[in-house]
């Protein structure tokens, strides 16, 4: 009985919005997503080569490498590297996880204020 009723009013919401409506909140998501992987990329992509030119620079030369302990590179493009990561893979369902959240809280004091 309750997925019936659960149906219906599913079937109602979606019956109440345009085609326009829905494909502007596709297109808006897909933005966000979109947004979320290219900041991401490019942080990861330009810490990783800051990093790389940083360390090369840095590079003990005349040193038997295979024994001697390379640099790990600059503490602000291991940060680059690590934000690019977080972003690029968690921004996005945290975006939602944090939009859901404000959903609710919008509903729930829809509800206390008709009470």
């Amino acid at each position: 009985m309750y997925v019936a009723s659960a149906q219906r009013s599913r079937k109602r919401g979606l019956a109440g919005m345009d085609k326009k409506n829905i494909s502007n909140i596709i297109a808006r998501e897909v933005l966000f997503l979109l947004i979320f992987l290219l900041v991401g990329s490019l942080l990861l992509f330009n810490g990783k080569a800051l990093n790389e030119i940083y360390v090369r620079e840095h590079m003990v030369t005349g040193i038997d490498t295979r024994f001697a302990v390379k640099p790990q590179g600059h503490g602000v493009y291991n940060f680059m590297i690590a934000a690019g990561s977080f972003i690029k893979f968690f921004g996005y369902p945290l975006y939602l996880f944090l939009r859901l959240i404000v959903w609710r809280i919008k509903i729930l004091k829809e509800k206390n204020t008709k009470v």
